[in-house]
């Protein structure tokens, strides 16, 4: 689990994880600079399981690598600080595992929650199962070449698989989880249990703005990488993309700070996609006016914000039909 300034959700992320059905494990907490009361809440649990590691503020991706450096176990598992693991998430992970050798990593389905964790439900995923392959819930070779169809934060894998592709790849600023399970495809089945065992919180501070635009050419580097290995090249980047993800990295460090307001905008815009989907028109458009209110620019260069607005009010129209 890495951690900066998460002190807000922080106690409730532990001890999802600290009472897990299955027990045997190491809780390791890389701590990655927070200037926030983050280390002392780590230390207030006085469970023998839990690890703490400082270090240098360096970011999300160098924290997970130490971690899985410094883990002892046949089996790893992702953990974000502001998230929840359900109670039964590693028994179901790890017995995955232990009975289908052949997949080197499952995910699983997850549950959306807003800020305060009073709104939880599925996130929508599109995954497509391979029943050719004689075992439950592996995935499609195609369905994980280009992307994760499942949150990457509920992955569990096995210890070897971090060995042979090198834990998660610095040079990306973002979606180098993506890139984990992009890579992780080349090397063995992956999986993802239907059962939503891991909720994910969604935060104002999430990816918005010019951070997006960063991620998606990120992305686009990354399916260029995998176009070419199906051709049966190594799947490594170009001398050119290692320029251009170092340059990514530097336009990341010097974006100018996302204003409150955006940030809420987009958050609330999330939410309500969030209500849309699971069927809740009339919540969802709610959230959308909130989100306009916020930041009402977004209703026209956010197009997740515009559909919800046009299916929300469209789905809550229907509804209303349907009781008459």
């Amino acid at each position: 689990m890495p951690v900066f300034n998460a002190e807000a959700w922080l106690s409730k992320a532990l001890e999802s994880i600290l009472s897990q059905t299955f027990t045997d494990f190491e809780l390791i907490v890389v701590d990655d600079g927070s200037s926030d009361r983050s280390v002392e809440i780590i230390r207030s649990f006085s469970d023998s399981r839990l690890r703490l590691i400082q270090q240098d503020n360096l970011g999300c991706y160098p924290a997970r690598n130490r971690a899985i450096q410094e883990a002892r176990g046949a089996f790893l598992a992702n953990m974000d600080a502001d998230d929840i693991s359900l109670p039964d998430r590693f028994q179901a992970q790890v017995d995955y595992l232990r009975e289908y050798p052949e997949v080197i990593l499952v995910g699983t389905a997850s549950l959306g929650c807003d800020r305060e964790d009073v709104v939880r439900l599925p996130q929508p995923m599109a995954l497509e199962y391979d029943p050719s392959i004689g075992i439950p819930h592996v995935l499609t070779a195609g369905s994980t070449l280009f992307s994760s169809p499942f949150t990457c934060a509920t992955i569990l894998f096995r210890k070897e698989l971090a060995k042979k592709i090198g834990g998660y790849d610095e040079r990306l600023c973002f979606s180098a989880d993506v890139d984990f399970v992009i890579r992780a495809s080349f090397h063995g089945r992956i999986a993802c249990l239907p059962i939503p065992l891991y909720v994910f919180r969604l935060l104002p501070h999430a990816i918005s703005g010019a951070g997006s635009l960063i991620q998606r050419e990120i992305l686009a580097i990354s399916a260029a990488a995998t176009q070419r290995a199906l051709k049966g090249e190594i799947r490594e980047y170009t001398e050119s993309e290692i320029q251009r993800l170092a340059e990514l990295a530097e336009q990341r460090r010097s974006l100018p700070s996302v204003p409150l307001r955006k940030k809420n905008a987009f958050y609330e815009t999330r939410l309500a996609t969030l209500l849309r989907v699971n069927g809740y028109p009339r919540e969802a458009l709610l959230h959308s006016i909130l989100a306009i209110l916020s930041a009402p620019e977004n209703l026209f260069t956010d197009r997740k914000l515009a559909s919800n607005v046009v299916k929300g009010f469209r789905d809550w129209i229907r509804k209303q039909f349907s009781r008459s």
